[in-house]
């Protein structure tokens, strides 16, 4: 058995504290201040949470007119910049600069989890459940393709949350977009304190594009 080294105590005297101090112990008392700085330890850093953008369009809230039978509709994952393609939260101090949460975190890729909350909305909106993310499993193939990509989807400085994105959907087979579009849609003030109150006005943002996009489809399917 590796036998321990020991470490010959300390004497209590305050007056020769420091020269008392072995290079193992100064180490050691290093050691420990440092671990009480890290997330998580005993230096009074906040509890790590994590969050999901969730379906805000209710069941039953189809739009009127329901699109052509014998349709399916397939959503490309989105597109987002950089600076949003990661598992923190980001917020925007000002025009020029980023806050990126250390503390509060999305719980799944960013990219996924908008294309599946969209992917539910629409399904709700239309009426049925010929919509789905792109995957290689698809069952039935797909008639319309859906691809977006958006350019800001944060709070901006002022409170509110900013959805802007340009949306493009394509028959497939075809390579021009059948329509194509650019939106914004802005939400109340929040408090930039409050991430969960963030994170919802976000999942409602995304219920305004599906809304948008619904209209637009059922518009090109109608006989």
């Amino acid at each position: 058995m590796k036998k321990i080294a020991s470490v010959t105590p300390i004497r209590c005297r305050v007056v020769n504290s420091y020269k008392k101090l072995s290079g193992f112990s100064f180490l050691a008392l290093f050691v420990v201040s440092a671990c009480t700085s890290l997330p998580g330890g005993s230096g009074g850093q906040a509890a790590l949470r994590h969050y999901l953008l969730t379906p805000s369009v209710a069941e039953g809230s189809h739009v009127d007119a329901i699109p052509a039978p014998g349709y399916a509709l397939e959503l490309l994952q989105v597109a987002l910049p950089p600076y949003l393609n990661r598992s923190q939260i980001v917020t925007r101090l000002g025009p020029n600069e980023l806050h990126i949460s250390e503390a509060h975190q999305w719980g799944d890729t960013l990219a996924e989890n908008i294309t599946r909350t969209t992917a539910i909305n629409l399904s709700r909106l239309l009426g049925h459940d010929r919509v789905f993310p792109q995957s290689p499993r698809l069952l039935l193939p797909a008639n319309l393709r859906l691809a977006t990509e958006i350019n800001r989807f944060e709070q901006d400085a002022d409170g509110h949350v900013v959805l802007d994105l340009v949306w493009r959907l394509f028959v497939v087979g075809e390579a021009v977009p059948a329509l194509e579009r650019r939106a914004s849609w802005t939400s109340e003030p929040v408090a930039a304190t409050d991430y969960a109150l963030v994170v919802a006005a976000m999942s409602r943002l995304l219920g305004d594009f599906s809304a948008s996009v619904a209209q637009e489809v059922t518009k090109l399917r109608r006989p």
